[in-house]
């Protein structure tokens, strides 16, 4: 896969109980996560770590450590009603990119304020809000 963000548009994140909602201008496309997912991803987002940390917590403190960045997010496809992404980190001049869960990535993301990127095409499936 590729750097190229030629076919996707950048998104706000916000979280319900049971959703992630990637909102791009008046569309917004809900994922369905599990109750733990949001918390995790609500945390990151407020920059709060609960009284024990979370995976993504860990994982965001390991990437530090090292001095891996995490780049960016993509949402890039939706098969058989799962979505999939990928998040790319770089360290110097390697980059890495790992096929993820949108939850797990977006979760991690949050964490250091990375951008999240939506495949244009999945717009579709989004709802109008405005």
């Amino acid at each position: 896969s590729s750097l190229s963000l030629e076919d996707f548009v950048k998104v706000k994140i916000n979280i319900t109980e049971n959703n992630i909602l990637l909102i791009y201008e008046c569309k917004v496309l809900p994922i369905g996560i599990t109750a733990p997912q949001a918390y995790s991803i609500y945390m990151g987002k407020i920059n709060e770590t609960a009284f024990r940390p979370t995976t993504h917590d860990i994982i965001h403190e390991i990437l530090e450590h090292y001095g891996i960045d995490v780049m960016f997010v993509k949402v890039t496809e939706l098969k058989g009603g799962t979505y999939f992404a990928e998040l790319y980190l770089k360290k110097g001049n390697r980059i890495l990119n790992i096929d993820t869960r949108p939850s797990d990535a977006i979760a991690i993301a949050v964490r250091s304020n990375s951008p999240v990127y939506l495949k244009k095409d999945l717009l579709k499936y989004a709802e109008e809000f405005c």
